[in-house]
C-alpha cells in the first residue's frame, strides 16, 4: 500500500490513515473481476519446451481429469527421478490450452509450511476478502472458495507429496485438528492431480485412482539426451549414445544430469560412458550439482540426493524396511529371496515393510514368483538405486555394519552343500558370491568361507569346474593369510581336490596329476599338523584311497583303505555315517581288484590271438575300444565293448608281454 505523505501529521494519524486504506482495499477484493488473473503466472515454472515422449499418460490424464462434470482426484506415482514433476508441468500447460479460462493451482506439498505457503499466494491472486488478515484460517477460505463453484473450471496440482505425514497425519499429532488432506477442495467444476514416490500415500489420497510412472522407452531416453545436448559434435558415437541411456535405465533425471555434466565440460558422450564405467566415478557424477529451471531451489537435484531424501523418508516412516533396504544394498541386486532378509516380529510386519520399498519403487517383485500361494517371493532392486544405497549407507558410516550383518546372515544360511532344502540354499549362492567379491570391506577370512560354502554348494549341484574355480579362489587367500599348514586352509586343499575328481576327465591325465597331487600334499601336511589318526587326516586318506581305485590302482588303493578304515572304527566309531561309507567303498575295491585280477588273467591269451591274427594295427584298435569301455564300466555304464573283450587294466603292458613272447 503506498500513500502519500502528509507532513506533520505524526505517527499515530499516518497509521490510521493506513489502516483505513487497507480496510478499503479489502472490501473492494471480493467484487473485483477475475479477468486479469493470468493462469500461468500462478505455476511454479515456465514450459519445459524439451519435454519428451509420456503421451500415453498424458492421454489418461486428461481422460480422467478434464472429461468429466464430476470431482476427481488422480495421483502419479513412481521412483524419484522417473519424470513426475515434468509429467505434471507439462500437462497444466496442456490443461490451459484446451481451456483457457480454466484455472491451474500449484501446490507443493514437501512441508506444512510449503502448502500453507501456497495456500496464501491463491487466495492472494483470487482476491478472498480477508485472506490476509491476521490469525484467519488461510487453508479453510481457500477450500471453501474453491468449492462454490463460483471461479469455474479449475485444476490443482499437489506436488512432492512424498511424506503421508504432510497430507495425512494432524498437525502436532493433534487428533482435533485437520489434516491437510481435509483442506484440500471438493467441487463439480475442479479437479485435483498428486504426485508422489510412495504408492501407499498415491492409493490414500486418490482412493487407488493412480497412475504408475516408470522409465522412459528406449526411443525416448534417446531423444531426451540427444536435445539436452547443446553441441552436436559431443554426440560422436553413435553406439556410445544408444548405451549412455541403457546405463542409466533410461531415467530422465539421471540423463538429464548426465546431459548437464557433459555440456558443462564440453565432454563427448562417448567419453562420458567411459569415465562413468570407471570404478567408484558414478558417485561422484551422480553427486554433481546442475542448473535445473523446473526444479525446486531448495530441493537438491541430483540423482543421489533425490533418493537420498526417499531413504531418509523410509527410516522415519518403516525401520524394518530401512534394514531391508540396507541389507539389499550389500547383496546381488537380482533375485533377492525373501527369506535371505531377516525375520520380523511377524509376519504382516515384513509384508508391510516390503510394500513400502515396493511403494517408492526402490525395488519390484518378480512376477513369477507370485503366482503360486506360499511359494518364495523374489525382488529385484533398480540398479541406480543399489548404487545410491551403498553411497547413503558410506555418508552415515554404515556400510561396513551393514556388509558384515550380511556375511553373517549367509554363512548362516548357506550351508556346506549337501542334498537337503536344495531348492532353498540354491537362491542364496549368488548373493554369497556377490559378498565375498566385496575386495577391501569383508576380510579375506569370511570371503574364503562363503567361497568354500559356495564351492561345496556346486559340486552337490554336480557343478564341479564352477567349483574348482571358487576353491582355487579360497585356497590363494587362506594360504596368504592363514598360511599352507592352517586346518582351514587344507579343508580348501581337500575341496579343491574333490572338485577336480568330480569333473570325470579321465582322459586328461594333467586334470588326474593335479588331482592325486593336491591330495598327496594335502595328507602329508595334515599328518604333520593334525596327527596321523586325525578324522581330517584319515579323511585325506580314504579320498586319496578312491583317487587310486578311480585311476584303477587296485593294490595301492586296498593299501589305503586297510589304513582309513580300522582308523574310522577306532577314533569315529562302528556306526558313524564316515566309517559305514569307508567300509562300503572298501568292499566294493575289493570285489573290484579280484575282478580285475581274473579279467587280467584271462586276457592274456586273447592278446596273443589278436596279435597273430589281426597284426600289431588291430591289436591297438581293439586295445583302444577295450581301453574306453573300462572307463565307462568305472563310472557306471557297463559298456557292450567292455563285456565283449573284458578289459584289460594296462594295454602297454600286455602288449610289451606279447612283444616278449
Amino acid at each position: 500500500v503506498f500513500l502519500s505523505l502528509t507532513y506533520g501529521e505524526g505517527e499515530a494519524h499516518a497509521s490510521l490513515r493506513l489502516r483505513e486504506e487497507k480496510q478499503k482495499r479489502h472490501e473492494r477484493l471480493g467484487t473485483d473481476s477475475l479477468d486479469g488473473i493470468s493462469a500461468s503466472s500462478l505455476l511454479p515454472f515456465p514450459r519445459n519446451q524439451l519435454f519428451i515422449g509420456r503421451e500415453d499418460k498424458l492421454r489418461s490424464l486428461g481422460q480422467l481429469l478434464l472429461s468429466t462434470k464430476i470431482h476427481q482426484r488422480m495421483a502419479i506415482y513412481g521412483l524419484g527421478g522417473c519424470g513426475k514433476l515434468a509429467l505434471a508441468l507439462e500437462f497444466a500447460y496442456r490443461a490451459l490450452a484446451r481451456h483457457a479460462r480454466r484455472l491451474v493451482f500449484w501446490v507443493p506439498a514437501i512441508s506444512q509450511e510449503s502448502f500453507e505457503r501456497a495456500y496464501r499466494e491463491i487466495g492472494i491472486r483470487l482476491r478472498i476478502p480477508g485472506i490476509t488478515d491476521d490469525n484467519v484460517d488461510i487453508k479453510k477460505l481457500l477450500k471453501d472458495k474453491l468449492s462454490s463453484d463460483s471461479l469455474g473450471n479449475w485444476l490443482m496440482i499437489v506436488d512432492n507429496a512424498d511424506d503421508p505425514g504432510v497430507l495425512l497425519d494432524t498437525s502436532n499429532n493433534n487428533p482435533m485438528l485437520a489434516r491437510l488432506s481435509d483442506c484440500l477442495p471438493r467441487s463439480t467444476d475442479g479437479t485435483i492431480l498428486f504426485t508422489t514416490r510412495n504408492r501407499k500415500t498415491a492409493v490414500a489420497l486418490a482412493q487407488g485412482s493412480v497412475l504408475e510412472l516408470s522409465d522412459m522407452s528406449q526411443a525416448e531416453a534417446g531423444q531426451l539426451l540427444a536435445q539436452r545436448i547443446t553441441k552436436q559434435a559431443l554426440l560422436d558415437d553413435e553406439t556410445a549414445v544408444k548405451e549412455l541411456p541403457e546405463i542409466l535405465t533410461y531415467l530422465p533425471l539421471a540423463i538429464v544430469q548426465a546431459a548437464a555434466f557433459i555440456n558443462n565440460n564440453d565432454i563427448s558422450v562417448s567419453g562420458y560412458v567411459t569415465l562413468f564405467l570407471h570404478a567408484g566415478v558414478e558417485n561422484e557424477l551422480f553427486g554433481e550439482d546442475f542448473e535445473d529451471t523446473s526444479r525446486y531451489q531448495e530441493m537438491d537435484s541430483t540423482i543421489a540426493k533425490t533418493w537420498y531424501i526417499s531413504f531418509d523418508q523410509i527410516r522415519r516412516q518403516d525401520r524394518l524396511a530401512a534394514e531391508y533396504l540396507s541389507f539389499m544394498a550389500c547383496i546381488d541386486r537380482n533375485n533377492i529371496p525373501q527369506s535371505l532378509l531377516s525375520s520380523a516380529n511377524s509376519s504382516a510386519q515384513q509384508v508391510k515393510a516390503l510394500g513400502t520399498l515396493k511403494g517408492y519403487a526402490l525395488i519390484t517383485e518378480r512376477q513369477q514368483a507370485r503366482q503360486q500361494i506360499g511359494r518364495e517371493r523374489f525382488f529385484d532392486t533398480h540398479r541406480l538405486v543399489h548404487m545410491a544405497s551403498v553411497w547413503w549407507l558410506e555418508s552415515h558410516d554404515e556400510w561396513v555394519t551393514w556388509v558384515g550383518r550380511a556375511v553373517v546372515r549367509l554363512e548362516h544360511l548357506v550351508s556346506y552343500g549337501g542334498h537337503e532344502k536344495t531348492e532353498i540354499w540354491t537362491t542364496y549362492l549368488s548373493h554369497a558370491i556377490y559378498v565375498a567379491g566385496l575386495v577391501g570391506t569383508v576380510d579375506s577370512t569370511a570371503r574364503a568361507s562363503l567361497l568354500d560354502r559356495v564351492g561345496e554348494c556346486k559340486i552337490s549341484l554336480k557343478q564341479c569346474s564352477a567349483a574348482e574355480m571358487t576353491h582355487r579362489h579360497a585356497l590363494f587367500m587362506k594360504e596368504k593369510v592363514l598360511g599352507p599348514e592352517h586346518p582351514d586352509t587344507l579343508m580348501s586343499m581337500s575341496n579343491l581336490a574333490v572338485a577336480l575328481g568330480g569333473q570325470g576327465k579321465y582322459e586328461e591325465e594333467e586334470e588326474e596329476e593335479e588331482e592325486e597331487s593336491i591330495n598327496r600334499k594335502t595328507l602329508v601336511r595334515r599328518e604333520k599338523v593334525l596327527g596321523p589318526e586325525h578324522p581330517g587326516t584319515l579323511r585325506s586318506v580314504n579320498r586319496l584311497a578312491r583317487l587310486h581305485e578311480k585311476r584303477l590302482r587296485y593294490s595301492e588303493s586296498m593299501a589305503l583303505y586297510e589304513r582309513a578304515y580300522p582308523a574310522f572304527c577306532t577314533v569315529l566309531g562302528n556306526d558313524h555315517p564316515t566309517t559305514r561309507a569307508c567300509r562300503k567303498r572298501y568292499a566294493e575295491a575289493k570285489l573290484r581288484a579280484a575282478e580285475a585280477a581274473a579279467w587280467t588273467a584271462s586276457f592274456s591269451s586273447e592278446t596273443r590271438r589278436y596279435w597273430i591274427e589281426g597284426g600289431r594295427a588291430q591289436l591297438y584298435t581293439q586295445a583302444g575300444k577295450a581301453r574306453q569301455g573300462i572307463k565307462h564300466w568305472h563310472v557306471g555304464r557297463r559298456s557292450p565293448v567292455f563285456d565283449a573283450r573284458k578289459g584289460l587294466l594296462d594295454w602297454r603292458i600286455s602288449c610289451a608281454k606279447c612283444s616278449s613272447a
